[in-house]
């Protein structure tokens, strides 16, 4: 928490998207987790979701994991030449 005795910014840190309840003395700002925004770790970037306690989730990310993890039907290609 910053020393507001000193005329520091309350650490306002969201337990949930900040790895902790620690912040920059002067600023106020936390350290968020993957993903994640904001000067209290409130919000995941924009693209991401999934707001938890590990961060969020890039959409591209899932996507080319989705991609990589199905497998692949051949009979699911259309013929591009008749």
């Amino acid at each position: 928490m910053g020393n507001i005795t000193a005329g520091c910014i309350p650490c306002n840190c969201n337990t949930l998207g900040a790895r902790s309840t620690l912040c920059n003395a002067i600023t106020g700002a936390c350290d968020c987790q993957p993903g994640v925004e904001g000067i209290f770790c409130d919000k995941c970037l924009p693209q991401h979701y999934g707001y938890s306690d590990s961060g969020c989730s890039s959409k591209y990310y899932s996507f080319y994991i989705y991609i990589l993890h199905e497998p692949f039907h051949f009979s699911s290609l259309k013929k591009l030449n008749n």
